[in-house]
């Protein structure tokens, strides 16, 4: 599976994983800090860029320890970019 990561696990900041998947869905996977507050605008703000960026058959994996959604919207666009860079059997972290 081709995947992409962008981020670190420090306080404030993301670590997002992006992946193809076969099905015509985009399922989001989040693991926050700050999960029970924050989970919805989290999802939402992944959502809106990935529809931006007319981005579908996606994986997301959000790892966050509390980061701001610029901080969200930044390391997602930046993974996006790193798996359209890769190629089919490669592994991109950052």
């Amino acid at each position: 599976m081709k995947s992409a990561s962008c981020g670190r696990t420090k306080k404030g900041d993301v670590l997002i994983t992006v992946s193809r998947i076969e099905t015509e869905e985009v399922v989001i996977n989040i693991k926050s800090t700050v999960k029970e507050l924050y989970a919805r605008e989290i999802e939402r703000t992944v959502r809106e860029e990935l529809s931006r960026a007319g981005k579908t058959s996606m994986e997301i994996t959000v790892d966050d320890y509390g980061a701001l959604d610029f901080a969200i919207k930044a390391r997602l666009i930046t993974a996006l970019q790193r798996l359209e860079e890769t190629g089919d059997d490669k592994n991109v972290l950052a």
